[in-house]
């Protein structure tokens, strides 16, 4: 199929810095934000679940976190309407009781908080190749059908046929319309 009509900007690994994803997320408007790297959910204090960037280019310099507080305030400027945490954790959240202690359960909660009405993430952690493989599923059912909670279902599905494989679990779905 042919998606023309798909505007798409990459920022690939060797480039996605610290200050160039931020810079990216507060300057430029996205329909869709989908980040495939590395995510941590911080149970001690769920606002602190980050997503990993390196501070230099060429995967130099220190690894730096871009929190799930931080990543609120990103989103919460931008017209996202659909995230996906394409790593581990990007959708674990954290108890009733961080509620009271926490801004945000988790950074698919603060995505949600910041307004993006969905929001895709594994609750645990995933492979590599099985999220690149659920990611093109997704993506290639919303494309064709439009719909979130269909294009994740035929991803799981697709996913589902390797048993050995237990990433398909893993991905939930925070749909508010």
């Amino acid at each position: 199929d042919n998606h023309s009509w798909v505007s798409t900007t990459i920022i690939p690994t060797e480039e996605a810095t610290y200050a160039k994803v931020r810079q990216a997320l507060s300057s430029t408007d996205y329909d869709i934000i989908h980040y495939a790297g590395h995510g941590w959910h911080e149970g001690a204090s769920t606002e602190d679940s980050s997503l990993f960037f390196w501070s230099e280019q060429n995967r130099q310099g220190q690894v730096v976190e871009l929190t799930a507080a931080e990543l609120a305030l990103l989103l919460g400027q931008s017209r996202a309407r659909l995230v996906f945490f394409s790593c581990c954790h990007g959708a674990s959240s954290g108890t009733q009781a961080d509620l009271v202690r926490n801004d945000f359960l988790g950074l698919a909660d603060a995505a949600i908080q910041a307004g993006v009405p969905t929001v895709v993430g594994y609750r645990c952690p995933v492979r590599d190749d099985s999220a690149q493989q659920i990611a093109e599923a997704f993506y290639e059912s919303l494309f064709e059908q439009g719909r979130p909670e269909i294009a994740l279902w035929r991803a799981r599905q697709r996913l589902a046929a390797d048993r050995n494989d237990p990433a398909w679990l893993s991905p939930i779905l925070i749909h508010q319309v």
